[in-house]
């Protein structure tokens, strides 16, 4: 039963939720893909509820991806196993910007929050892998500071990104994302985004 459009993607995004209890990932990716693609070929039927069935059905895919990306670990053979992390974080990256096309003011800082926290745990990870066996005190000193440099533009990315989830407040958008946001930009630069938090509280309360 191909329409009503909505009635259709609704029942398959049930389906996926069924399958997702029964822990059958392989039936449950394939039950959210069918989501997808019906809102995509939907044309001038597609309605905000099958966008927004979509959309989250794009997240719960990009989630999942998340999951494999977390468990690619950095040890040796750190050159294999570096390229396995890296592509599969471009991969994951490039999904959740799939989710912002949707255009859905909480699926864009969820998002934006996971991406930013994608680039920020890259860096950590790469600073804390196995050091190649075999070096001497000069270089290891060496091969140390060729990875802070490595690690520093996705430092920076991660702040930049959770600076833009920040600055959406001004646009009225306050949600558990923007708040995660505001938590992590707080332990790195406490002196100026803790304070931005408790002015937030404040306003929030008195208006």
């Amino acid at each position: 039963y191909p329409t009503p459009i909505d009635a259709n993607v609704e029942a398959r995004y049930k389906l996926a939720q069924l399958y997702q209890t029964q822990k059958n990932n392989r039936l449950y990716l394939a039950r959210l893909n069918d989501v997808i693609k019906s809102d995509a070929n939907a044309a001038e039927q597609r309605t905000p509820r099958t966008r927004y069935l979509a959309g989250i059905s794009s997240l719960a895919m990009a989630d999942l991806a998340l999951e494999e990306y977390q468990q690619i670990k950095l040890v040796e053979p750190i050159k294999k196993n570096l390229k396995l992390k890296k592509d599969k974080m471009q991969q994951v990256i490039k999904d959740y910007g799939k989710v912002t096309d949707y255009e859905i003011a909480e699926l864009i800082t969820n998002s934006t929050f996971k991406i930013s926290e994608i680039y920020r745990d890259f860096a950590k990870v790469l600073m804390e892998s196995e050091r190649p066996r075999g070096l001497d005190d000069e270089e290891l000193e060496m091969y140390d500071i060729m990875l802070e440099e490595q690690a520093f533009p996705f430092e920076e990315k991660a702040i930049d990104l959770h600076e833009k989830n920040y600055r959406r407040i001004s646009d009225g958008v306050y949600d558990k994302w923007v708040r995660n946001s505001l938590t992590v930009l707080g332990e790195i630069n406490p002196g100026r985004y803790n304070k931005s938090e408790n002015e937030v509280g404040y306003i929030e309360i008195f208006n």
